[in-house]
This record gives structure tokens, C-alpha cells and sequence, in this order.
């Protein structure tokens, strides 16, 4: 159980960092995507990132207007729990007898 706990724990604090870094990471793309298409312009090419431009900035909308909410990761039994018969005919021993 302690396992479960230190790598919930870890995941969840990794999920913390990349949704930090999402909104920062999307502004850069949006600078870079705008560089692109001056450039573009300046050398008279039709312009091939304005999709990738308006849909830069509807994510950057979206995570501004509504932050995402992490939840911690819900611990889960890496092992089922063995539920011992009352009695092992096949051995002819009881659960008393049993070492697990």
C-alpha cells in the first residue's frame, strides 16, 4: 500500500507540472507560429499556419477561461484479494493450516 501511495503521489504531482507548463508551452507556439507567418508574408506564400494560429488560440482561451482540474490518481489493488475456502478438499487441510 505504501508503493501505491508514493506513485500516486508522483504521478500526481508530475500531472501538476505538465498542466503548468501547457500554457506557457502554447503562448511560445503561438510567437513562433505568428514569426512563421510574417515571414511568409513578407515573401508573398500563402499563408500555411493560420489554422495552427486560431486553433493555438482557442486553446489558449480555453485553458485561461476554464483551468483543468487534477484529481489524485484513486488507488487501485494490484492484487485482488484471495479469499480462502473454508475447507481445501483437495488437499484435505483447512484454512487454519494454510500459509499465504
Amino acid at each position: 500500500m505504501y508503493c501505491n501511495a508514493i506513485r500516486s503521489k508522483r504521478l500526481f504531482d508530475y500531472k501538476l507540472e505538465l498542466e503548468s507548463q501547457k500554457l506557457p508551452f502554447l503562448e511560445e507556439k503561438l510567437a513562433t507560429l505568428r514569426r512563421i507567418k510574417a515571414d511568409e508574408d513578407s515573401m508573398r506564400l500563402p499563408c500555411s499556419v493560420e489554422e495552427d494560429i486560431q486553433e493555438t488560440l482557442e486553446r489558449i482561451g480555453t485553458l485561461k477561461n476554464n483551468p483543468v482540474e487534477i484529481k489524485p490518481v484513486e488507488q487501485m489493488e494490484l492484487v485482488p484479494s484471495y479469499q480462502v475456502p473454508d475447507t481445501l478438499f483437495w488437499i484435505g487441510c483447512t484454512k487454519d493450516t494454510v500459509r499465504y
